[in-house]
């Protein structure tokens, strides 16, 4: 290869051209001695065995990783669903008379407690829940009424006597043990969460009597009969969309918020 002239116009860049050109003629004789070498060296040197060890090597690294991949699904679709954590019932127990409690279940949100349904009703008890499910009235079984809310508070609403348009006076204990089947207060019911309803022989006393609906409102104070609802059998039903479902003899009506029977 001539060298190029000190005096040429391009003289460093071909001084550059042939030092790549002597770097690349060195390296390719270099390759050559060494495999010249290691064939001399080795008669049964195979280019073929070399190559199936290597690309062995390279499965198995392959397998292992695709291994350890997969390991983390096998885990995940092993393990068992999560069950929902059912809360605990929350029970109320209210007295209603010496050795009668009757246990409410009630629910708790954000501070306020609403009563969802009785759990044990003792023998002879009645019970109803307002429809705002913060009051439960009580029919014992001695014929009282209370009206108990969700601390616990009762008031009593019993009608202890009747007095009748003349002024004649009928105790509710004198009557009871005087007429073993007088029905004085039974199955009393929310209208709504300020009135409720009860079916009661009053206001006549004796045998055999004929059964009515009377109406009073949650502190005790104002009374109701209706006299359209005279029946030897009367059942008390649900709130609907009329008013309280009755039905009287058979037939059913409802009472309205306006404290009127209507079919």
């Amino acid at each position: 290869m001539r060298k190029p002239s000190i005096f040429s116009r391009d003289y460093e860049r071909q001084i550059r051209k042939r030092k790549r050109i002597i770097t690349t003629i060195s390296i390719i004789a270099f390759l050559i001695v060494v495999v010249l070498g290691v064939k001399f060296t080795t008669k049964t040197f195979n280019f073929t065995d070399v190559k199936a060890k290597i690309q062995k090597w390279v499965d198995e690294d392959t397998s292992e990783n695709k291994i350890v991949d997969e390991v983390p699904n096998i885990e995940s679709t092993s393990e068992a669903p999560i069950e929902p954590i059912v809360p605990k019932a929350k029970i109320m127990e209210l007295k209603i008379s010496e050795g009668k409690i009757l246990k409410v279940e009630y629910e708790e949100l954000e501070g306020v407690i609403k009563f969802k349904e009785a759990k044990e009703i003792p023998e002879g008890i009645e019970y109803n829940i307002s429809p705002s499910k913060q009051l439960v009235v009580v029919t014992d079984d001695k014929q009282n009424i209370k009206v108990i809310n969700t601390k616990g508070e009762e008031k009593n609403i019993t009608k202890d006597s009747y007095v009748s348009p003349k002024g004649e006076i009928f105790k509710k204990d004198i009557v009871q043990s005087t007429y073993k089947d007088y029905l004085w207060h039974k199955s009393a019911k929310f209208i709504n969460d300020k009135k409720i309803v009860y079916k009661t022989n009053m206001p006549y006393f004796g045998s055999g009597l004929n059964q009515y609906l009377w109406l009073i409102d949650i502190d005790g104070k104002n009374e109701i009969t209706l006299w359209q609802s005279k029946g030897k059998d009367i059942i008390i039903g649900n709130i609907k969309e009329k008013g309280i479902e009755v039905t009287i003899d058979g037939n059913i009506k409802y009472i309205n918020n306006d404290n009127n029977l209507v079919n």
